[in-house]
């Protein structure tokens, strides 16, 4: 089974579709954003076990709104860096292989210094720093012409992990 924490926004809606479409097992989390077929997880405060049955984990939830981590710091950092940083490191330790939703705005020079692309950095370093077993990617801008592409290449990493946990 292949879990996708954040099943409920933008890209992780169309990472599910797709699977779903493939006839895979999927685990898609929401929320606050109810979508039909998901479960309800949240990260700020759910236990992880919801994702101990999966294969791999896409972790593409977070607050992505630029504005509102300026406006709501703490609250954005609790979710963007202490409770991912929490989950990928609980899925390490089950073995889990991940791919961690990064953005642009981690190294783009016009956003790197918002709290979203601070937050993003910090996740992608955490990882680097302890050798996680995770991978992360950095999409830029996305939209309706250009997402399915991308969700296909998530996809097939996906397929790539099912059934190693090695």
């Amino acid at each position: 089974m292949i879990g996708i924490c954040g099943a409920s926004g933008f890209i992780g809606q169309e990472i599910f579709r797709q699977l779903m479409n493939k006839g895979e097992t999927v685990l898609g989390t929401y929320c606050n954003n109810r979508k039909i077929g998901l479960v309800r997880f949240d990260l700020r405060r759910h236990s992880f076990k919801i994702f101990d049955d999966c294969s791999y984990v896409v972790v593409a939830s977070a607050y992505a709104k630029i504005k509102f981590c300026q406006e709501n710091n703490l609250e954005a950092f609790f979710l963007n860096v202490y409770r991912t940083k929490l989950l990928l490191d609980y899925l390490n330790e089950k073995g889990i292989p991940t791919l961690f939703i990064s953005s642009d705005a981690a190294v783009k020079v016009d956003l790197m210094d918002t709290n979203y692309g601070k937050y993003k950095r910090m996740i992608e370093k955490h990882i680097k720093k302890k050798k996680l077993k995770s991978d992360f990617i950095r999409p830029g801008k996305i939209d309706k012409d250009n997402i399915k592409d991308l969700c296909k290449l998530i996809c097939e990493q996906a397929w790539a992990y099912k059934g190693r946990k090695d």
